[in-house]
């Protein structure tokens, strides 16, 4: 899947899937910070320079529930992706 223009609740999704990797959340939230969007998590993921999953992990779901993201199940998530 293509990272680019990835919105957080289709992270939040692959997340779900476990198929979402710390670094790959980082650089979420630097494109995200750059498009104008801000909360203190996502500004928190911006500067981890070592992103570890059981870090950023906790940090990208405070930043889902900043944003008012509704939690998923698996099927939500993977109808979200498809």
């Amino acid at each position: 899947m293509l990272f680019k223009n990835m919105s957080p609740k289709e992270a939040y999704a692959l997340y779900i899937l476990n198929d979402l990797y710390g670094e790959q959340i980082v650089k979420l939230a630097n494109q995200w910070i750059l498009t104008g969007l801000f909360t203190d998590s996502l500004n928190d993921l911006c500067w981890e320079k070592e992103p570890e999953m059981y870090i950023v992990g906790s940090i990208f779901e405070n930043l889902v529930k900043e944003l008012n993201n509704s939690p998923l199940t698996r099927i939500e998530a993977t109808n979200l992706i498809i």
